[in-house]
């Protein structure tokens, strides 16, 4: 690539795109550099910032970072940079695990986004998932004043930010870009593309609430990098707060009660339309509030969780205190476990059974007298058991001690049941008794799956690039479209730096074709690859499919087959069942 088609920064007095202006998007940053160098086309501008005509063109969520801070030559900072100062990722990040941060992070860097949104819980969250700009009109003066021009600020982009924390003026909202008009333009902050989001009466009596709502969408944007809000913690923290405003008792919530409460203190948020989602109804709010406190969901929406935490807390400095003093190993989260949103004439019955179980056990009476007495199975009795971290001495039954120990173990190692069950001569039934009746072994086990499957299907890949180091990743993706799809849902990160240490995609050089030869080639490589799958896979139609699995170098061919007509002879001869019959009469 030559130098020339990098980003020439543009010194045009004080209006010079050289550094960033405080709080500004990644999005405001590469329109100011469109409107200065006076590009007529928008994709000029993305073209020459990333690489492509389109893509980078989004004003919330970053793609091809690396090709930016190439292009720039780190003018701007580092990805790192630019993502936590310059892009919404922050406001989601933490609600996700560390994998998934680090996929998410490695797609933006990656040529494009893909199904991220998706994964972020945007598509599904009825929040919507376009980000529409705002702008507050006094911080438009001041820019103009101080700098020459208006521009987007990363802070009014925050989902739930609706009133401008500096000014405590409403945001006003663009009619372009999320709306789909002008989806790959560039746009600075105008009067002409932005107008106020509700109608003025409604939204002076919902002003302190949407204003608390944007500080907590502040607050956890600003958490530190690597900050990870883990689900069980927060289930957790909401359960304390709301036995302590007494709208839980036991493991019992006062549905009704809490969601009479829930729904009044959001109902003022609902005048912003990108908040319509929030509970309209008690109907609603018991469906939105049972939910979020059942087992956490990693795509629910911030804002659902930012919603009840305003309910809940009084400010997020409450919330998080609250949130740290847990310690995991005080919060009971079994696969099975989730907080009771019945009516207690249902349910009351089994929590005290439960209870008074447990208290019998702890007292020293055996499982299986505990059992019989309270007229339930003992493995019932065990998996209650388990769930409160009770270990039970075992008598010898169709496990003696040593072989459980060795069990567990590779249990703990992942190994699948049926090879266990084999092994040692046991049911399925009876491996899964043991995982579900041993404290910690079910989360440790399936923890210990999804590292093996993510090994095994790394090595998948790389025994085909070491097999055939000429290949690229289409080439790879046919020979094993298994591992490829799921480190592609599993493991993007990973994945992406694999695909970055393969041989580059040769461009095109003008140089003259010999359509003969590559023909004559082509031929020979569909003979003998039919020949192998035939002698491997006996009495099966070939199929076009197959045969360029295996010859992955003839799929891009197959639009100029009128060029390669021994190729083309080639492919009738062994997809017709003649085929199956003989090999011998074969051409070549």
């Amino acid at each position: 690539m030559s130098h020339d088609t990098y980003l020439q920064l543009p010194t045009l007095g004080t209006n010079a795109v050289t550094s960033w202006l405080p709080d500004e998007t990644l999005f405001s940053l590469c329109s100011r550099y469109h409107v200065i160098v006076g590009n007529v086309l928008a994709r000029t501008t993305c073209s020459v910032l990333f690489g492509h005509p389109q893509r980078g063109a989004q004003h919330d969520l970053p793609s091809r970072l690396d090709e930016f801070v190439k292009r720039t030559e780190g003018c701007f900072g580092d990805v790192q940079q630019i993502i936590t100062q310059h892009t919404l990722l922050p406001f989601y990040l933490p609600w996700k695990s560390l994998q998934q941060q680090a996929d998410t992070v490695a797609t933006c860097r990656g040529e494009g986004l893909g199904s991220l949104k998706y994964r972020l819980g945007l598509l599904t969250s009825r929040f919507g998932a376009n980000h529409p700009l705002k702008a507050c009109p006094q911080c438009m003066r001041e820019d103009v004043q101080y700098h020459d021009v208006s521009y987007w600020h990363r802070i009014h982009q925050l989902p739930g930010m609706w009133v401008c924390p500096v000014h405590r003026e409403w945001l006003l909202v663009s009619n372009v870009k999320s709306t789909g008009v002008g989806r790959f333009l560039w746009f600075l902050p105008t009067t002409a593309i932005l107008s106020p989001p509700s109608p003025t009466n409604r939204m002076d009596t919902s002003a302190a609430t949407v204003t608390a709502l944007g500080t907590l969408s502040m607050e956890a944007t600003n958490l530190p990098l690597h900050s990870t809000i883990h689900p069980i913690y927060l289930r957790q923290a909401y359960l304390e707060r709301l036995e302590a405003l007494d709208l839980r008792v036991g493991n019992r919530l006062k549905l009704e009660t809490a969601s009479h409460a829930f729904l009044e203190s959001l109902f003022p948020l609902r005048c912003i339309p990108e908040l319509e989602a929030l509970p309209s109804s008690l109907t609603e709010a018991e469906s939105q509030l049972g939910r979020l406190l059942r087992r956490s969901d990693s795509l629910a929406h911030p804002l659902r969780h930012l919603a009840i935490i305003m309910w809940l807390f009084k400010s997020w400095e409450d919330f998080w205190t609250t949130y740290q003093k847990l310690n995991y190993k005080d919060v009971r989260d079994d696969c099975s476990s989730t907080i009771s949103i019945f009516p207690p004439e249902k349910r009351s019955d089994l929590i005290g059974r439960r209870k008074s179980f447990i208290d019998l056990i702890q007292s020293g009476k055996s499982i299986h007298s505990a059992a019989k007495d309270f007229g339930i199975d003992t493995n019932t009795a065990m998996a209650w058991a388990a769930k409160e971290n009770i270990t039970i001495k075992r008598r010898p039954k169709k496990i003696n001690p040593e072989i459980r120990e060795k069990l567990i173990n590779e249990l703990r190692q992942g190994c699948a049941k049926k090879i266990l069950a084999d092994r040692y001569d046991l049911s399925i039934q009876t491996i899964t008794t043991t995982l579900r009746t041993e404290p910690g072994l079910q989360q440790e086990w399936h923890a210990a799956r999804e590292r093996n499957a993510r090994n095994e299907k790394r090595r998948l890949l790389e025994a085909v690039r070491i097999a055939n180091p000429s290949f690229g990743i289409k080439a790879i993706r046919l020979l094993e479209p298994g591992a490829y799809a799921w480190l592609y849902r599993n493991d993007r990160a990973w994945l992406i730096q694999f695909t970055s240490s393969l041989p580059p995609l040769s461009l095109g050089n003008n140089s003259k074709v010999d359509w003969d030869r590559r023909d004559h080639e082509l031929a020979l490589l569909v003979k003998n690859v039919a020949i192998m799958l035939v002698e491997q896979i006996p009495n099966r139609r070939l199929t076009l499919q197959l045969i360029y699995q295996h010859a992955p170098s003839l799929r891009p061919k197959l639009s100029k087959l009128e060029r390669l007509p021994l190729t083309h002879r080639m492919l009738n001869e062994v997809l017709s069942c003649k085929f199956l019959a003989s090999t011998d009469n074969l051409p070549l």
